[in-house]
C-alpha cells in the first residue's frame, strides 16, 4: 500500500480534529497520539475506526491493528508530526468513537455501589491537570469522573495525560456544575469541595461513604456559587512553605484518601457519622 502523504485529505481532516474540540464532538471522536496510547487503548478493548502508523512502527502494533480490524494506514515520515497536536507522536496517531456516558447513566450506575465516590472537576483550563485527575481518579477506583467547562477532559492533550484512561472510566461532560451536583445530591452523595483556608481535613472521614469530590480552577479554585451548594469543605493541610497544591495533586491526594478510607477497618460503619451534611 502506498504511503499516505500528509497533504493526503484523511490526514488533513485528521489535522483539523486534533486542532477543533468542535469539530471532534460533533463526529463523536476522540483522536489518540502515540503507539503507547493506541496500543493500551486496543489491549483495553477500545474500538478504533481508524489509524495511521509511519514507517518504523513497531511490528506487534501493526498487527494487533490488523488483527482488531482497524482500518489502518502507512504514511510517508514526518506525516503523522505535522498532522499531531504533541511535538512528539511517535509516528501513530488513530480515531476511536467519544463515549457518550451521560450524568443520567453516570448516576443510575452508582445506585449499584457500596460507598462510591465522583471526582467533579468544574472548569480547570490546562487538559494536562484534567487528564492527571482522570488517571488518579481511575488508579483510586472512583465510580466516574464529571467534567463542566474548562478543558475537553476527550482532547489529545487530555488524554495523553489520563494515559489514555479517558476512554476506559466512566466520564461525563456536563456544562452546568449546579446541575451535575444537584443530581449527584440527589442520588445519596454527599458534596465535598476543596477550600484552601478552611475546612476539614480529609482523613477525619469526610471523604467516606458516597461522596463527590469538587475541585476547581487552577487560579480561582473552586467558585463560591459551586461552594454553596456543598455539603462539607475540604482542605490539604500544608506543613511546609508551599500555600497550596496544584489542582492535579490535590485532586490525587483526595482521590486516595476516599480509596484508602474505604479500605480501613469498619470504613461502612462510620461512613453515616462522618460523611453527615453539615458544612
Amino acid at each position: 500500500m502506498q504511503p499516505l502523504a500528509a497533504s493526503n485529505h484523511r490526514l488533513r481532516r485528521l489535522r483539523r480534529l486534533t486542532r477543533r474540540r468542535s469539530l471532534r464532538v460533533s463526529e463523536g471522536v476522540v483522536v489518540l497520539e502515540g503507539s503507547t496510547i493506541v496500543a493500551e487503548a486496543l489491549d483495553g478493548g477500545v474500538h478504533l475506526l481508524e489509524a495511521y502508523h509511519e514507517p518504523g512502527t513497531d511490528d506487534a502494533l501493526v498487527g494487533a491493528l490488523e488483527r482488531a480490524g482497524v482500518d489502518h494506514h502507512p504514511v510517508e515520515p514526518g506525516a503523522v508530526a505535522r498532522v499531531a497536536d504533541t511535538v512528539n507522536a511517535q509516528g501513530v496517531i488513530a480515531l476511536a468513537r467519544r463515549p457518550d456516558t451521560s450524568l443520567h447513566g453516570l448516576v443510575a450506575s452508582l445506585a449499584t455501589l457500596d460507598a462510591p465516590f465522583v471526582l467533579v472537576a468544574v472548569d480547570l483550563a490546562d487538559p494536562g491537570n484534567v487528564g492527571t485527575l482522570v488517571r488518579a481518579a481511575e488508579a483510586c477506583g472512583a465510580a466516574g469522573i464529571v467534567c463542566c467547562g474548562g478543558a475537553d477532559p476527550l482532547g489529545p492533550k487530555a488524554v495523553r495525560a489520563s494515559a489514555g484512561l479517558a476512554l476506559s472510566v466512566p466520564l461525563v461532560v456536563e456544562p452546568d456544575p449546579e446541575t451535575a451536583l444537584a443530581r449527584l445530591s440527589e442520588a445519596g452523595l454527599a458534596i465535598a469541595a476543596t477550600a484552601v483556608d478552611e475546612g476539614r481535613v480529609p482523613d477525619d472521614g469526610v471523604l467516606v461513604g458516597p461522596v463527590a469530590i469538587v475541585v476547581g480552577n487552577e487560579a480561582r479554585g473552586v467558585a463560591a456559587h459551586v461552594i454553596e451548594r456543598a455539603d462539607a469543605r475540604v482542605r490539604i493541610p500544608t506543613v511546609g512553605r508551599a500555600e497550596s497544591l496544584n489542582v492535579a495533586m490535590a485532586g490525587a491526594i483526595l482521590c486516595y484518601e476516599a480509596s484508602r478510607s474505604r479500605r480501613a477497618p469498619n470504613a461502612a460503619g462510620v461512613a453515616s457519622a462522618d460523611t453527615a451534611r453539615t458544612p
